[in-house]
């Protein structure tokens, strides 16, 4: 048996950004950038093909989103903290992928409406900011709005 990978994650916008099965007419209407920042022990480079895999469109087969070994479309620097790192950066369509590593932790961006040199990531030490976003976000979809409070 293999070791287990410890990843969490964080999401900033709109979680359909990023989704490559949805269809183009949708995704055009979502004009705010989307970041997904996860963190593992995982190789950067792997986990990074493994999410592009997994995003690729139905039917486009494993080669879609190129190989664990298929080079980086360039590297950039992000901000991480007052640390400025490296990351890998896969492009694809309009969205890109990148991989790092800042101390013991393997750092993967998912991202769409922004650029990395825009990024600078910071440690989240309370998530429930985040989840109470995240709760309001689904609200909404759901059509709840306003009133859903004061229920």
């Amino acid at each position: 048996m293999g070791v287990r990978s410890r990843v969490r994650a964080i999401v900033h916008g709109n979680p359909l950004a990023t989704r490559h099965d949805v269809d183009d007419a949708v995704l055009a209407g979502l004009e705010e950038p989307h970041v997904v920042v996860r963190t593992g022990d995982d190789d950067a480079r792997r986990a990074v093909h493994r999410l592009r895999q997994a995003a690729s469109r139905p039917g486009a087969g494993p080669e879609a989103s190129g190989g664990s070994s298929t080079p980086p479309d360039e590297i950039v620097e992000v901000m991480v903290g007052s640390t400025p790192v490296l990351f890998e950066v896969w492009r694809e369509r309009d969205g890109w992928w990148a991989g790092g590593a800042y101390h013991d932790d393997v750092l993967v961006i998912e991202a769409r409406g922004v650029e990395p040199e825009q990024l600078r990531l910071c440690r989240v030490l309370d998530i429930e900011p985040f989840l109470r976003q995240r709760r309001e976000w689904i609200m909404r979809l759901r059509g709840e709005g306003d009133d859903a409070d004061a229920r």
